[in-house]
């Protein structure tokens, strides 16, 4: 007897923790979980043993005794803490493990597979800080511990086994402070501060202060390093002037050089700085820091202590992104949005703030739009009487009449430049911004552009934007006018990302496919593909809701996990029978055989732990990549910000099988033959368009570095066209 899955507490952050966790990490942990009163963390130590860390108990401790103290405690995990050897879920029973977690000392209990994968959590008793308190008490239902301070290794009796190591130093954080200001003191509208930035230590306590784990590694452990700093910011808000970009950092992360900025706010209100890190044009890091200002006279405030989400941040934990020849920083604000450009463009440098004012209610209905019109073109009907009532969708061939294709696209052409005028020529908007657009066209084929979003909610389709000139009908249709045919497109969502190099040797393909029968044409050539061409890649093939399930309940080491089944998107509002019901994002579902739904809810359901090796995820499936325009929920989210992937692609709407299935196929060869994944996108888009008349491969979104690829080629390159 095991014991069972709904007995399981699952509500854990998507990644291990080891015991030189610092502030900052669980800071981060903590502002990405949607409920962290009821989130925990599963700490792992050298021996094999487990305890369980309530997050919401150390956001309390944060709040109340200064974040500065708190890595003194971490760094004595072992002492506050209980580690026991975990049990095993196919081997114990429910009353077996009742009964174990009742005889820990702090009634928590970590439950693993077979094959030593964390699968869940028994726990009943939570931490907490009694207020009021001068020293740190960690209270349990039996007996409580004063925690002294003093000491940076606690050996609070049972909590520490003889012999282990003392914990390794807290890895270095990246570290911003307003000189002079008080803690949690606003800043003064019309007063210079100056802003400095560094790294060590975590220094933050209160909220006009920011430390955040320094994601670089260093590759000299005897040179310091020198990166520029940007900070970027609304200019009707903020007046910013560089004093010192460059910060001088020494291995392993101790700053020879801080950098310095001064900073006035120009009106009252809370608002976020950009900070960038960079190193020779690569991108190291990107938080954005939570501002206040208040004019001198107002009654004394203090800003937010820290709690909940304080910032948002896209550390990168390598120095190999290069930076590509646009940036697009966005920042959501009431009313508005702020664009921070970064363009390297043939004939001008651009590093400017620009103001928009769009909703972000505008670019939800505009979103929606242009996800709308490309569903239309899969079921455009075929007025030409040719084969097929929808040549988009035909399951026997990819290839559209080139003037039904031309006609299809006219309303998608027009969603999208009107989604661009919005955001570039919008009226009340900064003059430079259409110039900038118009710069825009001046970028060879194939440049790169990078949308960093703080915005949850601004999450367009990109590829589909057109900025063609002119008007727009069958006949004036220009290809090279949707954004997806002349740029690669990378859209980084707020969270840190790994580095895109896959490293991993042989390489890990998982294909999770459904079982229909009418499938298996496409899903058996597909396998035999991976399986015969792909030969070198250790790969795994599953089909079927039950074997699906249980494969991503305890998920294998994985470099790709390649997904072909059924998908639908679930909205917040749909019309049923003239009511208006509300459907929750989180039912959005994968189908993986017939009559049975697997949806984000249920997958929550099933692993409790990070996917193994953090693979690059393919969705391919219908409405894989839709995110609900008034909820930040979906597949995407799902997979990077709680199960650890490395990247996500989807499509945005449905998805015709052939088309899937080809483009399934080309891109498993050029992804083996170590083509970066922006790349091969981008390639794709064009390949269709030019030799199929088919925009269908837009529908396909890129989430992660386009620099992602394998280190090491499993196939002899070829061309587009030859692939499969």
């Amino acid at each position: 007897m095991s014991i069972p899955d709904a007995l399981l507490n699952q509500a854990l952050v998507p990644r291990l923790l080891d015991p030189a966790a610092t502030v900052a990490e669980l800071l981060y942990l903590l502002s990405v979980q949607p409920d962290p009163e009821s989130s925990y963390a599963v700490v792992r130590f050298a021996d094999d043993t487990y305890d369980v860390v309530a997050l919401d108990d150390l956001r309390l401790h944060a709040g109340q005794f200064g974040a500065a103290l708190l890595p003194i405690a971490l760094r004595a995990l072992p002492g506050m803490l209980q580690p026991g050897k975990p049990v095993i879920q196919a081997q114990t029973s429910e009353a077996q493990a009742q009964r174990e977690k009742h005889e820990r000392h702090r009634r928590r209990l970590v439950v693993v597979n077979d094959a030593g994968e964390v699968v869940g959590i028994l726990v009943t008793i939570s931490m907490s800080a009694p207020r009021g308190m001068s020293p740190l008490w960690l209270i349990n239902d039996e007996t409580s511990f004063v925690l002294d301070i003093s000491e940076s290794i606690l050996d609070v009796s049972g909590g520490r086994s003889e012999g282990r190591p003392p914990a390794p130093l807290a890895p270095p954080c990246l570290n911003t402070r307003f000189d002079g200001l008080e803690p949690g003191q606003p800043l003064v509208v019309g007063q210079r501060v100056p802003l400095i930035i560094s790294v060590g230590d975590p220094t933050a306590t209160n909220s006009a202060q920011s430390s955040r784990p320094f994601a670089f590694s260093f590759a000299d452990v005897s040179q310091p390093v020198r990166f520029m700093v940007r900070v970027d910011a609304d200019p009707d808000m903020w007046f910013v002037r560089q004093g010192e970009p460059i910060l001088i950092v020494a291995p392993p992360g101790k700053t020879e050089q801080e950098a310095e900025f001064t900073i006035m706010a120009k009106q009252p209100g809370s608002d976020k700085l950009i900070i960038s890190i960079e190193r020779d044009g690569a991108l190291v890091q990107k938080i954005w820091l939570p501002v206040v200002a208040a004019l001198r006279d107002a009654p004394a405030q203090k800003a937010p202590g820290i709690v909940g989400r304080v910032e948002a941040s896209v550390p990168l934990d390598s120095d190999g992104l290069l930076q590509p020849q646009v940036e697009l920083t966005i920042q959501s604000g009431e009313g508005a949005t702020v664009v921070v450009v970064h363009a390297d463009l043939p004939n001008n440098l651009i590093c400017e703030t620009y103001r928009i004012p769009v909703s972000i209610e505008a670019i939800q209905n505009a979103t929606l739009r242009l996800r709308q019109e490309l569903q239309n073109i899969v079921f455009y009907p075929n007025g030409s009487g040719g084969p097929g009532p929808f040549p988009f969708a035909n399951k026997q061939t990819n290839t559209v009449e080139a003037q039904i294709a031309r006609e299809a696209c006219v309303r998608l052409a027009d969603a999208g430049w009107q989604v661009w005028d919005m955001l570039f020529n919008v009226p009340g908007g900064d003059g430079r911004l259409k110039q900038l657009a118009e710069d825009f066209r001046t970028l060879p084929p194939g440049s790169r552009i990078r949308i960093v979003l703080d915005s949850h909610e601004f999450i367009l389709p990109w590829a589909l934007l057109y900025d063609a000139p002119g008007p727009v009908n069958a006949t004036t249709i220009d290809w090279s006018g949707f954004w997806g045919y002349r740029y690669q497109i990378e859209v980084f969502p707020p969270g840190r990302h790994p580095t895109p190099i896959i490293a991993d040797v042989p390489p890990a393909f998982l294909l999770l496919f459904n079982d229909e029968q009418g499938l298996s044409p496409f899903t058996s050539v597909q396998a035999q593909y991976v399986q015969q061409t792909l030969a070198r890649a250790a790969s795994s093939v599953v089909w079927g809701s039950t074997d699906v399930t249980q494969a991503l309940r305890a998920p294998p080491m994985a470099s790709l996990i390649y997904c072909y089944c059924h998908g639908v998107h679930a909205r917040s509002a749909m019309l049923r029978s003239q009511q208006s019901v509300t459907a929750l994002a989180s039912e959005s579902a994968l189908m993986f055989s017939t009559g049975q739904s697997m949806r984000i809810a249920d997958l929550r359901q099933l692993p409790a732990g990070p996917l193994v090796g953090q693979p690059l995820v393919f969705l391919n499936a219908c409405e894989g990549a839709a995110q609900d325009a008034f909820y930040y929920d979906g597949f995407m989210p799902f997979f990077m910000q709680q199960q650890g992937a490395r990247g996500f692609i989807g499509a945005e709407v449905k998805a015709p099988q052939l088309l899937a299935h080809d483009l399934g196929l080309r891109f498993l060869q050029l992804f083996g033959e170590g083509k970066p994944v922006g790349e091969i996108l981008w390639q794709l888009r064009r390949y269709y368009l030019q030799e199929h008349n088919n925009i269908l491969a837009f529908n396909y979104s890129l989430y992660c570095p386009g620099e992602t690829r394998l280190l090491n080629s499993l196939v002899a390159p070829a061309s587009v066209a030859d692939h499969v």
